[in-house]
């Protein structure tokens, strides 16, 4: 590490490397796997060390049982695995194959539900094999996998859903000779993992699937803990939450057995289930006991599912793997269409039928499938005798599984001569086939793949071994086997092309079926057959990198993470010392990301708290804002949490948990939910309501449930509503009285049942119509039994949607924005740790706030109900804005902090003679958020309260609301203030290229743990917002900004505009913003908008739309007033700011509830004007 010549010394590529995999190889990619080299190697090798030290046991006679030290673990029922993951819940038919790109578009053009892309058994790993099939599945995972291969082309389908990709990375036991770190080869697991994993985790997540895996070749549980060491480093290494890796375990060997409880608990924050991998667990009980004659089998084909030992294995599995809540998988069908033969081929489809419906009917919740064609049997079978998504709750009671049932070897069957022949024509075609680079081999109509060919070989060795003799009653001695392998290879390779490689291939068989020399694997065996590497080439050299590097500090678990950023150029004396001081550390390792030499990346101040902890990632919402343990302030410290403003009437904290758990029964009685039983997305439930005191409470009764809250704006109509609970899927609503008879329109439309809208209590007239309430909800509940409590894997809350907010954005339908509960949960600390200090210098321990901007709204949702809440503050709750029951409310409930909209703060400038009859002392901050505050409105506020403390935030749906502050002790009130903590955010200029500089405006680009899962149903526009680059996800807020210096010298984020809104005049921009804010100073404009009109001298010009004083502009014409305005902007703008597009009076400016300008409404209504004179559109 102290070496100047490169940062990734000792890294070596052997292999070549043409251009279309350079997108593979990359240094940051090569860094990632010298990281999961220096930290895992040494204990791989280890755990191979230990497997031989077992055989040399079992070879003593000392056969396997279940483990004592670990029964504390299978005999405790309370603990489970992972959650099924999106795209893992039904998997009832599989298909397996090699990663080759026509294979991967075929596999995932078929109809079944999962793909295992496979790098092991049926993979043969030459070079060119195993980096191909990444880049074909890093494009893959991208649908970019599509090509052209003479005059056929090969297209993924766009008619449905693709099939849920999972990888197989090769065994524990096997290397990646290509690659060299430190001297050795690196792990062929750790390659095949560490590659896809880093280039496609973050984008299958996006995808709507994650990064899934299936882990071969595990012989005990401690092999499984190496892969849940990998996964939570890796995980940690790129940002993603632990437990969104999801691993299905092949159980296919004989040890692993008698480990499945253990191995599942191992990755049970990973886990997606076992597998029955048949051929490989016959090969494991012939290879571990092949010294004990009693273990001698017959004929493989004779070795069914159905004999003891095997029927005991699938047994114990399908009710290990549900007693524990995870799949059990199903076996291989191996079988391929015979075309040319109609009674061969329906005899070999009846026996796929049958054994497809031993596994259903045994319990298992899919299978696998070779060909493509056999998917359609599966899924028929599967179909039939599984309507539900899987089996987990079929728990197999009646199996009680000893030791001797899985060591039974009772297996009726004989030894024949035909039985030999086959051995030797699989093993031999299958090997020839392998040193060409084949891995999957069609051979008598089924898919031969390693592990067929292992059983072979290793059933000859045995037979050899022990002297047995065939039916025929030949005794099967060294002699004979190698006769007959000589006899078959002379057949086999009258029928092969010229330059195939029987020979050699009978030359390595020959060796392994004498009962003298075995290999642990014919693929180890054979591996430097297909090595190709050249001369070593190190780690691309870089001019210049920016180094974030991550200081891990491992025990049994992370105990310390720190991140920093520094820049150093190749070479110099400062990344010699900077490295040396990292290797000073033990357990150090380096994360790499290439950038520009010249970069500018905003954080928070120095003088902003950092956050205490990681937000929590396997909590809900509810869980984090009564958690005392997570930073708040002790729950009986805490005001009553929900206050009327209209009434008084109010709830304390334990009446509103209370208020929650009997909701949740009742809700779940009524739906027929409960909290571990089907999706989140089954468990939609709609909020259209004004503000109330249990909006919150219903809100987290739907989390109780595992469902997924989608908030609706108050003043929908009818068609808005329905759409939104249509395109969420709701399947119940909550309303209020005030809100009834446009709720029960539009859930008529959406298809919502009328016994599933419920209405909460707010002051007011009864509902128009009888309908159950949440009162009637609540007595109903307790009554009921409590609730089971959820089973969240680590990772879950970071993944799982909470709340579906709608944004409208600037054009088009509103988009549902995936807010997950870590989302909302990182929000609340992030703000309330910018908060505290200011909190604090006041004396203020808890607060009466008011909630009087819409819940629905995510500025109120999370800011108020959530981030209050959890301060343990009052929210005084009002249904709608009247500038007097406001201002009453502020004197009654002595209300200290306002959050507040751009327009009530103009109301309330408008008619400062009214604020003078309300007693508001008690006002100490008014925050300001959802548009910009114009310097104006601030000063002419601060004229009428000089003491009030105006401060600005920026944030936006997507990010879960706060992105930047204004601190009490840095006040700009040019600005929205500065980074929350956790908050890096960077500028990019119009032709994307990164702003380099302060006061350049460009668009902003955020990174947050805020920062939300993307659109629901919205792919385009999801991958539009949420982008990747070297430092990770990015969301583009479509703003315009700049970063600039506050007084006090600390950076500031100063809004200019909505990119798409910006007024391109002559080449200058002109921000809409701007304009409003000047002319909202002037005393005969009430309200106003400014947008752009297409003009031909200048391209565009700047048009005010002006909502008129009523006093000021009385006994004033239309044109002198229009004028009056014209010149205010005149006197005091850059000349290409002129409204040359002129003034247009208009009752009202359309805005949306938060307060935000509908701009897109007046460019319509502008548009259509236009068009109907004939002008320029």
């Amino acid at each position: 590490m102290a070496s100047t010549e490169s940062i990734l010394q000792g890294v070596n590529v052997l292999g070549t490397v043409n251009e279309s995999q350079r997108k593979i190889l990359t240094p940051p990619a090569l860094a990632f796997l010298a990281l999961l080299h220096r930290s895992f190697n040494e204990r791989r090798k280890q755990l191979l060390e230990r497997r031989k030290l077992r055989q040399a046991e079992i070879d003593k006679g000392v056969l396997p049982d279940f483990l004592p030290e670990t029964r504390h673990i299978r005999e405790n029922s309370t603990w489970k695995g992972a959650a099924p993951a999106p795209g893992l819940v039904d998997r009832r038919v599989e298909i397996t194959g090699p990663t080759d790109r026509k294979m991967v578009v075929n596999a995932l053009n078929s109809n079944v539900w999962t793909y295992m892309a496979d790098f092991e058994d049926s993979s043969a790993p030459t070079w060119e094999n195993m980096i191909n099939g990444q880049v074909n599945l890093y494009d893959a995972v991208r649908r970019q996998v599509d090509f052209k291969q003479g005059s056929k082309e090969y297209k993924l389908r766009t008619d449905r859903t693709l099939p849920t990709l999972i990888v197989r990375p090769r065994g524990w036991h096997l290397e990646e000779k290509h690659v060299t770190i430190d001297g050795e080869p690196i792990s062929g697991s750790l390659f095949d993992f560490g590659l896809y994993f880093f280039h496609s985790a973050h984008e299958a997540v996006k995808r709507g699937f994650g990064p899934y895996f299936y882990l071969p070749k595990m012989e005990s549980h401690l092999e499984a803990r190496l892969w849940n060491d990998a996964f939570n480093l890796g995980q940690d290494y790129i940002g993603m939450p632990r437990g969104t890796i999801r691993g299905t375990v092949l159980i296919e060997t004989i040890l692993a057995a008698f480990e499945m409880d253990e191995i599942i608990y191992e990755l049970r924050d990973h886990s997606s289930g076992l597998n029955c991998g048949r051929w490989d667990y016959i090969f494991s009980t012939i290879k571990k006991f092949r010294q004990h004659p009693n273990f001698v089998l017959p004929d493989r084909s004779a070795v069914t599912m159905t004999v003891p030992f095997m029927d005991a294995y699938v047994k114990l599995l399908i009710q290990t793997c549900h007693k524990r809540g995870v799949h059990a998988m199903g076996g291989m069908a191996a079988q391929i269409p015979i075309k040319d033969d109609k009674e061969a081929n329906d005899r070999a489809m009846d026996g796929v039928r049958a054994d497809k419906l031993r596994e259903v009917r045994a319990g298992h919740d899919g299978t696998w499938v070779a060909h493509p064609a056999l998917a359609a049997i599966a899924s028929d079978i599967f179909n039939k005798h599984m309507p539900t998504p899987n089996q987990l709750f079929v728990r197999r009671e009646d199996v009680h599984i000893t030791a001797m049932d899985l060591l039974n070897m009772n297996v009726p069957g004989k030894i024949t001569e035909d039985g030999i022949r086959k051995n030797l024509y699989i093993g031999l075609g299958y090997m020839e086939a392998w040193i060409r680079g084949v891995g999957c081999v069609p051979i008598n109509y089924l898919m031969e793949d390693a592990a067929t060919a292992e059983v072979s070989r290793s059933q000859l060795w045995q037979w050899v071994k022990h002297g047995v003799s065939t039916a025929e009653g030949k005794k099967v001695d060294k002699s004979y086997a190698l006769r007959l392998l000589r006899e078959e290879a002379d057949k086999m390779v009258k029928s092969l092309p010229a330059g195939n490689k029987m020979q050699l291939a009978s030359q390595y068989f020959a060796t392994q079926v004498t009962g003298e020399d075995y290999a642990d694997f014919l693929t180890t065996l054979l591996y430097n057959e297909i090595t190709t590497p050249g001369s070593a080439r190190p780690a691309s050299k870089l001019n210049g990198m920016r180094l974030i590097y991550s200081v891990i500090v491992f025990s049994n678990a992370l105990v310390a993470k720190k991140e920093k950023a520094a820049m150093f150029p190749i070479g110099s004396p400062e990344l010699s010392t900077f490295c040396h001081t990292l290797q000073l550390l033990t357990f150090t390792y380096l994360r790499i990301h290439i950038c520009k030499p010249a970069n500018m990346v905003f954080f928070p101040p120095e003088y902003i708290p950092k956050l205490p902890f990681d937000p929590p990632d396997s909590m809900t919402i509810e869980e984090f804002i009564k958690n005392e343990t997570c930073g708040r302030r002790p729950l009986a410290e805490s005001r009553n949490p929900f206050t009327c403003g209209l009434t008084g009437k109010t709830y304390s904290i334990s009446q509103v948990q209370q208020r929650t758990d009997f909701l949740s029964r009742a809700l779940g009685k009524r739906m027929g939910w409960s909290p571990n039983q089907d999706t989140p997305w089954e468990k939609v439930v709609g909020i259209f309501s004004a503000n109330t005191i249990d909006y919150q409470t219903v809100a987290y009764a739907v989390h109780r449930l595992n469902g997924i809250v989608t908030p609706a704006n108050a003043v929908y109509s009818v068609p808005e509503l329905a759409h939104q609970l249509k395109s969420s899927g709701a399947s119940a609503l909550v309303t209020c009285a005030l809100l009834l008879d446009t709720a029960l329109a539009a859930a008529k439309e959406a298809g919502i049942a009328r016994d599933k809208i419920f209405v909460m209590w707010m002051p007011g007239p009864a509902p128009s119509t009888p309908v159950v309430s949440v009162d009637d909800l609540i007595r109903e509940g307790s009554s009921l039994p409590q609730l089971e409590r959820l089973r969240w894997a680590r990772g879950t809350g970071a993944r799982q949607t909470a709340f579906l907010c709608y944004s409208s954005g600037t054009s088009g339908l509103p988009k549902a924005v995936m807010i997950s509960h870590r989302n909302v949960i990182a929000n609340v600390l992030q703000y309330n740790v910018f908060d505290g200090p200011s909190l604090a210098k006041r004396g203020v321990t808890t607060q009466a706030i008011l909630g009087l901007l819409p819940f629905s709204h995510i500025y109120a949702l999370v800011v108020i109900n959530h981030a209050g809440t959890w301060r343990g503050d009052e929210i005084i709750t009002l249904p709608k804005f009247e500038l007097a029951t406001f201002l009453g409310a502020i004197q009654k409930f002595k209300i200290s902090t306002l959050y507040l909209v751009p327009p009530i703060i103009i109301q309330m400038v408008k008619n400062h003679d009214k604020l003078k009859q309300y007693d508001l002392s008690s006002v100490h901050s008014v925050f300001s958020g959802a548009a910009p505050l114009g310097e104006e409105t601030v000063g002419n506020l601060n004229k009428i309260y000089p003491d009030w403390v105006v401060v600005q935030g920026y944030g936006m749906t997507e990010t879960a609301t706060v992105v930047s502050g204004t601190s009490e002790d840095d006040i700009y009130t040019r600005s929205s203030g500065s980074l929350l903590p956790g908050v890096k955010a960077k500028v990019m200029d119009p032709n994307g290229n990164e702003v380099t500089q302060l006061d350049t405006p460009g668009e902003l680009w955020v990174q947050s743990p805020s920062v939300t899962l993307g659109y629901l149903n919205n792919e385009k526009a999801t991958d539009e917002t949420f982008v990747w680059d070297e430092d990770g996800r990015w969301i583009r807020t479509g703003d315009e900004v700049l970063f600039t210096l506050s007084p006090g010298g600390n950076e500031h984020l100063v809004i200019l505009d909505r990119i798409k809104e910006l007024i391109k005049v002559k080449g200058h921009q002109v921000a809409p913003a701007e304009l409003e804010a000047h002319l909202l100073d002037h005393p005969a404009v009430e309200d106003c908008s400014v947008i752009q009109i297409p003009d031909d001298h200048s391209g565009e010009v700047p048009k005010a739309f002006v909502v008129k004083n009523a006093a000021y502009s009385k006994g004033k014409s239309d044109n002198d007033l229009a004028r009056e305005i014209e010149k205010h902007v005149e006197e005091h703008k850059a000349s290409y700011k002129w409204l040359r597009g002129g003034v247009e009076f208009v009752a009202e400016i359309p805005k949306s509830p938060s307060g935000k300008i509908l701009r897109r409404l007046l460019r319509d209504r502008e548009k259509e004007k236009r068009r109907s004179q004939g002008s320029k559109l």
